[in-house]
C-alpha cells in the first residue's frame, strides 16, 4: 500500500501549490517583494509598464512563502480606466489566472492581503511561442526566457514626459 509524506503539498487542495519546474512552456518569470503597504505591477517592476497584447489567452501563476496571503490581478486599460479583468484572491499566496480578452494595454499587479515576502511570478502573453527545444524557461533566480517577447513601439506624439496614475 502506498505511503504518503505528511510535509508534501496536498495538489488536490491547490494545484498551484509547488512550482517544481515553470507552471508553462515558455513563460515569462519575475520575481519581488511585495507588502501591504504596496503593491508591485508586472512585468517588469518596480515601476508601472502596461503591455500591448493582442487578443487570446493571458495566464498568470503566482507563488508566494507560507503563511502570506498574495492575491494576482490582471488590469485591462478599457476606454482609459484601468479595471481589473480577472483576479484569484483565495487565502494563500499561490494564485493562478487565465482570462481570454481582446487586444488592448494590460498590466499584472500583485498584492497582499497579509505579510511581507518575495513572490515568484510565471505569465503567458497571448499569442506566447514557446522557445526552441532545450532552451528552456524561467525558474527562480534564473533569468526570464531565453526568447524574449515582442515588445509594442507606441510612437510619441507628445514633447513632454507623460505621466499616468492607475485608478483602482
Amino acid at each position: 500500500m502506498p505511503t504518503s509524506d505528511p510535509a508534501a503539498p496536498n495538489l488536490n487542495q491547490n494545484p498551484v501549490a509547488l512550482f517544481l519546474i515553470p507552471p508553462c512552456t515558455g513563460c515569462e518569470y519575475y520575481t519581488n517583494t511585495v507588502s501591504p503597504q504596496n503593491q508591485r505591477y508586472e512585468p517588469n517592476s518596480p515601476g508601472f509598464h502596461p503591455f500591448l497584447a493582442i487578443a487570446g489567452t493571458h495566464r498568470g501563476w503566482l507563488l508566494g512563502p507560507a503563511g502570506t496571503d498574495f492575491n494576482l490581478l490582471l488590469f485591462q486599460q478599457i476606454n482609459g480606466v484601468w479595471a481589473v479583468v480577472a483576479s484569484s484572491t483565495g487565502s494563500t499566496s499561490s494564485e493562478e489566472v487565465v482570462f481570454t480578452g481582446g487586444a488592448g494595454n494590460y498590466v499584472w499587479t500583485i498584492r497582499s492581503a497579509l505579510g511581507t515576502g518575495t513572490y515568484d511570478f510565471w505569465m503567458e502573453r497571448p499569442g506566447s511561442v514557446p522557445p526552441p527545444a532545450g532552451a528552456g524557461a524561467g525558474a527562480p533566480g534564473t533569468s526570464p526566457p531565453l526568447v524574449p517577447p515582442p515588445q509594442p513601439i507606441i510612437p510619441n506624439t507628445k514633447k513632454s514626459p507623460e505621466r499616468r496614475r492607475m485608478t483602482l
